[in-house]
């Protein structure tokens, strides 16, 4: 009984441990990437096997169909419903019905198409589609990456404002204590303790909407790693986002070349349309035995479309509007992608002047402080003043944290621009 309880009293004092695990950005990355992770990359999966399925079935019809069958059937026949009429002979009477009697067929039969021009054009424009999913899935990873970047750096920066929040009522209970001291001296009167008190209320209203904030913040992050929402996590603090790994180019995105390869896919469609004209040719084959006797068949099949009514010229028509759709959308993604690299490089550059800004407040701020320190080792500095100190050094921090974050995500957009998050973030992989 007393190892059962000792069992469960380790037990929940783990539990928390447990529920608050330290989940770092490399590895939520890799839980939405990698195995039954986010939803949208596994969608992307499914159209990479399908487009992949759809090659596989163009190329299967140009190999050959064999095909067995064996058929035994015990039938009769209505001579009359079959539209013979015989005149009686003298003697001899030509029945109406014939049977009932038995045949047997068992038969191989084989064909192939000797000559399609328009299905071996088509079969290039489903590798093309093909290949456009597998660099559409490619875009879907790196555009998860990012959203799971972004999602866990909001988590840091939703966390530190939670901590400047928290240093903010540790400077309103200072301020609290130091007022009902001055009133116990009679310093001070009874409305200065209120004001106090009312400015703590104030401040940890604030905390309570930023505690809020914070576990929405974690909520996306779970929702996007595809976890369970009532799971927690501790995030970790991360080393400053560089683009040494990066590419500067972003006509290698994956998203430019996947339209780079539907404009091929729907190039070739055109192609295959206008091959249609020419005649097809195919071949033929059966052999087996009819009710004891050796049957077989062979031939050769050509057809030629004369007239179809504009068909394929309004198939071409469609074809053209839709190459020309993925034409422009090459262009747009092209000029989006250097759009978003000109705005993430003037980021970085005011990112880092910000910081900048942040660290020269930091150290004046610590100056301060100690100076305060100092002086209240002398007698000659007030407490408030004091506390004063402490929440600027305080608000330095969060500021040039602040500043960090933001850099990290200007340097996070970059690695967007250029498709080049997994590795940044996964520089090893």
């Amino acid at each position: 009984m007393l190892s059962m309880l000792l069992k469960l009293t380790v037990c929940w004092v783990a539990l928390p441990v447990l529920a608050q695990e330290a989940l770092t950005l490399q590895q939520a990355v890799s839980m939405a990437l990698d195995g039954p992770g986010n939803l949208d990359v596994q969608l992307a999966q499914t159209g990479v096997s399908q487009a992949e399925a759809q090659s596989a079935g163009a190329r299967a019809l140009l190999f050959p169909t064999l095909g067995l069958s064996a058929t035994e059937q015990d039938q009769s026949r209505n001579l009359g419903a079959e539209g013979f009429r015989f005149a009686d002979l003298p003697g001899f009477r030509i029945p109406a019905q014939v049977g009932p009697y038995n045949t047997f067929d068992s038969r191989a039969s084989l064909q192939q198409t000797v000559f399609n021009a328009a299905l071996l054009v088509r079969r290039k424009s489903f590798r093309f589609n093909a290949r456009a999913q597998k660099l559409a899935e490619q875009q879907t990873r790196e555009s998860v990456a990012a959203k799971v970047a972004h999602a866990y750096l909001d988590i840091l920066r939703r966390r530190r404002m939670l901590e400047n929040v928290r240093a903010d009522i540790a400077f309103a209970e200072g301020k609290v204590s130091i007022a009902r001291e001055l009133l116990a001296a009679g310093k001070n009167i009874p409305v200065d303790v209120s004001a106090a008190m009312t400015d703590l209320r104030e401040v940890r209203v604030r905390e309570s909407d930023e505690r809020a904030a914070y576990r929405k913040a974690k909520l996306v992050l779970l929702d996007l790693c595809n976890l369970e929402l009532t799971a927690d996590f501790e995030p970790v603090s991360i080393a400053p986002l560089e683009n040494g790994n990066t590419k500067e180019s972003v006509l290698s995105r994956p998203d430019i070349a996947s339209a780079e390869s539907q404009a091929e896919s729907a190039r070739t469609v055109d192609r295959a349309l206008q091959l249609e004209r020419l005649p097809t040719v195919s071949a033929y084959a059966d052999a087996g035995v009819f009710g004891g006797v050796e049957t077989h068949t062979i031939g050769v099949s050509v057809n030629l479309n004369v007239f179809d009514g504009g068909r394929r010229a309004a198939r071409r028509a469609e074809a053209l509007s839709v190459l020309r759709q993925e034409q422009i959308k090459v262009k747009q993604l092209q000029r989006k992608a250097q759009l978003e690299l000109a705005q993430a490089e003037l980021d970085i550059l005011s990112a880092k002047e910000g910081l900048s800004i942040a660290l020269e407040n930091r150290q004046a701020a610590n100056e301060g402080l100690e100076h305060a320190n100092r002086m209240v080792r002398v007698g000659g500095f007030d407490r408030l003043l004091e506390l004063q100190a402490i929440n600027r050094m305080a608000h330095a921090k969060y500021e040039e944290s602040l500043a960090e974050i933001r850099l990290d995500k200007a340097q996070l957009e970059k690695a967007e621009a250029t498709s080049s998050v997994v590795d940044l973030i996964r520089p090893t992989r």
